[in-house]
């Protein structure tokens, strides 16, 4: 039996449906209207988490999800940690793709590798 919107937007749980809308008007800002769903699929599931449907775009992570790794679309520097000022963007592609947060970016001060303390002698 067909269903309408409205009895499988009712049969959604609630906190699916709020982060729904919240995309939504993060699509209705950027593009001024309702964008081809179908179009521009890759830019809706840009900015969310596959794993715990977290919006990065909206600053949200949740903190022991491996996809959110701590942050949402920026993170400090990895690197030397943080002490740089430097900003690293997130790879959302990557970061679904391997269900493992994925940044990109570049330390001001020039460490291009993270070491670990009991590996150094």
């Amino acid at each position: 039996m067909a269903r309408t919107l409205d009895q499988l937007i009712t049969a959604l749980d609630p906190e699916v449906v709020t982060k729904a809308k919240a995309k939504a008007e993060i699509l209705l800002e950027k593009f001024g209207q309702s964008p081809d769903p179908i179009d521009n699929l890759e830019f809706v599931t840009m900015d969310v988490c596959s794993s715990c449907s977290a919006l990065w775009s909206k600053g949200q992570f949740t903190e022991n999800c491996i996809e959110c790794g701590g942050f949402s679309m920026t993170r400090s520097c990895p690197m030397c940690g943080g002490k740089c000022g430097g900003i690293y963007h997130r790879k959302v592609s990557m970061s679904n793709a391997y269900k493992e947060a994925f940044y990109a970016g570049r330390c001001k001060l020039g460490i291009t590798q993270i070491t670990r303390k009991d590996s150094e002698k």
